[in-house]
Parts: structure tokens; sequence; C-alpha cells
């Protein structure tokens, strides 16, 4: 979950990121429940050496193994966490402060089965920080954990085997100014609430292939990350697939933000260097999942992004202003229909003169920023769980739509602007949705447009007439080169605009 692999970055937080460590304990039942709850998803801790130092539990040698056989994926993984040292000390007033040792090493391999071979991939990291420490109140039935680390350093390789696979990848990232709290009550379903900030993250991935003296790298910043969010849950024994997880009730709700970003991918190929760029002042991802319903949202602040590669004649760059993407929808069976939304922004969309050069090399066209926008809403009946394998086996649709509002539409593209709204209603008893409302359409700026593509040749004249008679036929005068439509849908089936029949 995004809540819990933040709180699992150092160490410690990857013990505590699936156990209860109770406060009001002592430190040898806090290391039980450490053990069991590790072994509920899979895991086994192990330790060379446990002995008791006044008020505290000092722990040698401990040892996190996972291993896991996805038989339908063909692939085997298996993953080891160990640190020299994990403390525990009852701090006297009915909490407990845990900390580690210094530095943990993590192996992780895989082998997945690709046609005639077997491609294995092993990674070798060991984590760093100093002054980490979590401390632990509350009760046995709900926990609550603050986390203080300063900074956090991962280092590492990668490599892989097989024909065509990338040579060997070193791997770091530096976590800066985490802290926050992560809350757990265990009962029939464990429930999560958590609330972590990081000030800074940095990370890099580089590697060479001597033999073609190609070279890569990829860089990346965040500043200001922070997460909220619950989850609700059975936890079982063993890892649980998906559906499994969703049948039995599973419920999470939470976002993840970030301030400014950059992020930077250059190398030397055969051909010459290439460099790609991106910044963005802020974005934002928040979710919602349970039985009923699904909810995913992305939204972004004004981004750059640019490319330069021997593949392209000269540098590409553009910017983008705010951006946004949602989709949510019911997701259980029901007789009755439920809201549902399905959102596209893009704003003020520029590129280079570079590229606009490529086909309007006299500038006769307007430059202005591009805008799309797709706004729509409505309710629709699931016909089916769509998180269950009956949805894999489906022939006929998912779900039956029963309303659709058109909230906004607009496209505004080299000087002229297409926006549209309306509402309609379906018949779902005829087999094929039958639509019954109307939409209204308003374009401004066409004429405009299409003269200066006459006049640029990428047009014929005649095409421009024809446009001209379709507008006349189907739209009415608004304005100075501005036109309005309202297409209808009625009970015969019919599709009108403004009163002409077209179907």
């Amino acid at each position: 979950m995004i809540t819990k692999r933040i709180a699992s970055l150092g160490a410690i937080f990857s013990l505590m990121g699936t156990t209860a460590l109770y406060a009001d304990v002592t430190a040898e039942q806090v290391w039980d429940s450490i053990q069991k709850s590790n072994a509920d998803y899979g895991s086994v801790v192990t330790v060379e050496k446990s002995e008791r130092s006044g008020d505290t539990l000092v722990l040698s040698g401990v040892k996190v193994v996972s291993e896991q056989n996805q038989e339908e994926l063909q692939m085997q993984t298996r993953s080891e966490m160990s640190m020299g040292e994990l403390r525990l000390r009852e701090r006297g007033d009915g909490t407990v402060e845990i900390t580690g040792a210094e530095k943990i090493n993590m192996v992780t391999s895989s082998a997945v089965q690709a046609e005639q071979e077997t491609v294995t991939t092993n990674m070798n990291m060991v984590m760093t920080q100093a002054n980490s420490v979590a401390v632990a109140s509350g009760s046995p039935e709900k926990i609550r954990y603050d986390i203080t680390a300063p900074e956090m350093v991962l280092e590492g390789t990668m490599e892989t085997s097989g024909a065509d696979q990338p040579p060997e990848l070193s791997l770091s990232a530096t976590m800066q100014g985490t802290s926050g709290f992560y809350e757990v009550a265990h009962g029939e379903m464990t429930e999560t609430l958590s609330n972590l900030s990081m000030s800074a993250l940095k990370f890099s991935m580089e590697g060479s292939d001597p033999a073609a003296t190609e070279t890569f790298k990829m860089s990346g910043q965040m500043a200001d990350l922070r997460t909220e969010g619950t989850t609700r849950m059975k936890v079982a024994p063993g890892a649980a697939d998906f559906l499994t997880v969703m049948a039995d009730g599973a419920e999470i709700n939470g976002y993840i933000g970030y301030g400014a970003s950059n992020f930077v991918i250059e190398g030397v190929t055969a051909e010459g260097p290439v460099h790609m760029e991106s910044t963005a002042e802020s974005g934002r991802i928040d979710i919602v999942l349970n039985g009923n319903a699904f909810d995913y949202g992305v939204t972004s602040g004004p981004s750059t992004f640019s490319l330069s590669s021997p593949d392209v004649p000269f540098p590409i760059a553009g910017a983008l202003g705010d951006s946004e993407f949602r989709l949510a929808a019911p997701v259980a069976k029901s007789e009755e229909a439920a809201p549902y939304t399905a959102k596209l922004t893009l704003k003020d969309l520029t590129v280079s003169e570079d590229i606009w050069g490529l086909f309007d090399p006299m500038g006769q066209l307007p430059h202005d920023p591009a805008t799309l926008i797709v706004d729509l809403t409505g309710a629709l009946r699931p016909l089916v769980n769509l998180f269950s394998e009956e949805m894999a086996t489906l022939e006929g649709p998912p779900a039956e739509v029963q309303t659709l509002d058109v909230n906004k539409v607009q496209l505004t593209l080299l000087g002229a602007d297409l926006s549209g709204k309306g509402a309609l209603t379906f018949d779902n008893t005829m087999g094929v949705p039958m639509p019954l409302g109307a939409v209204t359409l308003d374009l401004t700026g066409l004429n405009a447009l299409l003269e200066k593509l006459v006049a640029m040749g990428m047009v014929p004249q005649d095409q421009t007439m024809f446009v001209n008679m379709m507008l006349g036929l189907y739209a009415k005068p608004a304005g100075d080169d501005a036109y309005t439509s309202t297409i209808e849908f009625n009970e015969d089936g019919e599709i009108l605009a403004n009163g002409q029949r077209i179907q």
C-alpha cells in the first residue's frame, strides 16, 4: 500500500510495516508479535542471539526472509533483509523505543521463464541510516508508531542474466527528513492509519556497456513528499492474490503528494548522446478502493519537458500547465445505478518554435497554447462484480450506462475553439443502449483557421466550401466566425442537429 511503503523505507520500519509493536507489553512480547505478524505475510524472522540488557531486549543477527512462487507468471522470487542488531527498549512510560543497526543488507533475487531461457535478476542493496527511531505507544489492540529518520541512504547494484539484457546497474537513493506516524489496529480486519512526510528524495540509476561503448544514467529528485491513508483488510498467512483480498472486504483510501520534481535520462549510444528531462512544480495521486467503488486521480502542476537525440533533427521542448486525470466508478454488482466520473484536463500545452517550424515555417498559424478538457459524469449499473473471476471470462458488457452528463468538453487549438455540454439518458431494454437528450456544441475561429490552411496549401479550397455547407445545414451563426449546434437524440431513435435529421 502507498502508506505502508513509505513507512517501510528503513530496515526498522520494514519490520514495523507488517507488525504490531505493542507499547504496554514487555520487549519479549513485542518481539513475539513481530515474528507472528511477519509470518502472516509469508515472511520468516530469525535471530542468531537474543538477550536482555536491563530494560532493553537486544536481538543480534536479525534476518527476514520472504519467498514467493507465482506459477501463473512462471516467476520465483526470494528476498532477504539482515541487520546486525535490533534493540527494543522499555522506556518506563508505557512506550517502547525501537532502534536498529546503522547498516542493513538487502538481497533480492528472481527467476522468470522467458521463452527458451530463464532470466534471473539479482539485486544487492545496503541501507545506511543514522539516528532513526520509532516509538510505539497505545494498547495491544491499537498501536501507534511515531517515526523519525533524519537521513536514509540506499546503495547497491542490480544484475540481469539472459541475452539482450542490460549490463549491471548501480542504484542509489537518499531520503531526508522522514517523520510522521503509522497506526495499526488488530482484529478480524487489520486497520491502519498513516501520516508521513519526507523533505527530499534523490535517486539515480546508471550503467554502461563497455563492448558497445554505451552509457546510461537516470536521476531525479522530489521535494516535500507526503502521504496520508487508511487501509482495512483481512490478514491471512501467506500471499493472497488481489481478487481474494478484495473479496475479503479490503478497503484502501489515501494519497501521495509531492512538491517540485525533476527527472533526467541521459546517455551515449552508438549514434550519439541522448538527453531527456522533465520538471513539475507539484503533483498528487489519490486512490479509493473497496468492494463498492473505485476512484483514482492524478493531478500535476505546471511542467516542462525536453528531448535531444540523434534520432531527431533538433531538440524538442515544451511545457504544460495544470493537468488532471480522474476515473471513478462503482464496482459491485447491483440492481441500482451509482455515480461515475471520467475526467481529463491538459491545459496550456506549448511546444518549441523548432517544432512549429516543421509545418509552419512562415509563422502563419496561431501558436497559442492548446487545451483539452473532457469532464463527464453520470450513473451506471455494474452487471457483475468488476473485481471477480467472473469479470475475466465475461463475454458481454460489464455494466450498463444509464445517464451521461457532459459537464464540459473543450478543445482549443490553432486559434479555434470547440466546446460542448449536455445530458443524456439511455434506454438499455433494446439490446443496444438508446440515448435520449441533447448536447450543445459551440465553435469559434474555424473560418480564420481554414483561410490560413488554404493559404499555406495544406487544405484545398473546395474542402473549405464543403465544411461551410455542412455548417450552414447543421449549425447556426452565433457571432463573428462563431457557430452553435444542438445535437438531439429523440425517442424514435433519430439524431437531429438544429432540427435537421442526420440519422
